[in-house]
């Protein structure tokens, strides 16, 4: 069953690789702090080495929340860096993908929802 969903994650990857458009699209990375514990700031990470801080805001219910924005053609892999440790995730252009946590726990607890949350969910798991 591992391998057949490893297979299955890689012709996806592989077909986002290939698909690259001309156009840069605009994928959007939405960052959720549950418990609204935080006094980190996030940062995204991108291939080409520079950094994108997210700036967070507390709501009604007490979660911090921030959004990021990321330009590119081609499906790439970011790097979320939060406190001492950092998570990576698969971004294809014109995505949108939501990383909830609780402060304490990003390393064990990071949930991702939107496209890609397959791939997401292995990268999570296995890097």
């Amino acid at each position: 069953m591992r391998r057949l969903f490893l297979a299955a994650a890689l012709v996806l990857m592989f077909a986002g690789l290939v698909s690259c458009g001309n156009k840069p699209a605009e994928s959007v990375i939405t960052i959720q702090v549950t418990d609204g514990k935080t006094k980190e700031v996030p940062v995204i990470y991108l291939s080409d080495g520079s950094q994108i801080s997210v700036a967070l805001s507390q709501d009604v219910e007490g979660a911090a929340s921030g959004v990021a924005t990321i330009n590119n053609n081609c499906g790439t892999y970011v790097r979320l860096g939060y406190q001492y440790t950092s998570r990576v995730l698969w971004i294809t252009p014109g995505s949108e993908v939501t990383v909830s946590f609780e402060s304490g726990k990003f390393y064990r607890g990071v949930d991702v929802a939107g496209a890609n949350a397959d791939i997401n969910g292995f990268l999570k798991r296995k890097v």
